[in-house]
């Protein structure tokens, strides 16, 4: 039996050990423009997207990639990113609403009330089309790449008012956070419930 439990113990410590992560740090010495970091997306060739203080960058495991556009400023912060099906990259920056990286170019995807606006995430809903969390409502973005205010009594109550995040839960919920208020939108039954924390509680992202 003494045998049995040393050999278990044995067993269980190569295991743990085998799955230790090793991790290597990159900062500007190795190509980045700075090192604070506000969002990471991975796209469907494995190319790592990185949305920086003052960058748009790519990483390929060896190198980064910086974008910029001679049509657009980028010198600001990302806030958000959102790999399209297609691999497209939507990206959502501080005061220059909603950009996307699309046949190697950026191009902003304009609409009046989101110019502006700070692009706080994106999701997809069940039926293709990107919902838009800003910091002046919720917006959807169509698979023609058109921004429209989302019209729907109950969204309306959250509309002209800062979204501080955006998931999919599945084929039917979606969920907005703002503040310290989860609210899970039924995109079937146009229903909302709502969830509030404590008051010293604020939600910054959500994710699945």
């Amino acid at each position: 039996m003494k045998n049995s439990v040393l050999i278990l113990l044995s067993l269980f410590y190569f295991q743990l050990h085998a799955e230790v992560a090793v991790f290597k740090h990159y900062g500007v010495t190795h190509g980045l423009p700075n090192t604070r970091i506000n969002a990471i997306i991975e796209d469907k060739n494995g190319l790592i997207w990185i949305g920086t203080e003052t960058a748009l960058l790519s990483f390929d495991g060896k190198s980064f990639t910086e974008y910029d556009s001679p049509e657009i400023s980028i010198e600001q912060s990302i806030q958000s990113l959102y790999v399209l099906n297609n691999n497209d990259v939507l990206v959502g920056t501080r005061d220059n609403g909603l950009l996307i990286y699309k046949h190697n170019k950026l191009t902003q995807l304009s609409h009046d009330d989101l110019n502006q606006q700070m692009i706080n995430g994106m999701a997809e809903g069940a039926d293709g089309n990107i919902w838009v969390a800003a910091t002046n409502g919720i917006f959807k973005l169509s698979k023609n790449l058109t921004i429209k205010r989302v019209e729907d009594e109950v969204i309306n109550s959250l509309q002209n008012q800062k979204i501080n995040s955006i998931t999919k839960l599945d084929e039917q919920y979606i969920v907005f956070g703002q503040k310290n208020i989860l609210h899970i939108y039924d995109t079937i039954n146009k229903t909302m419930d709502h969830i509030r924390l404590d008051d010293d509680v604020y939600i910054h992202d959500v994710y699945k």
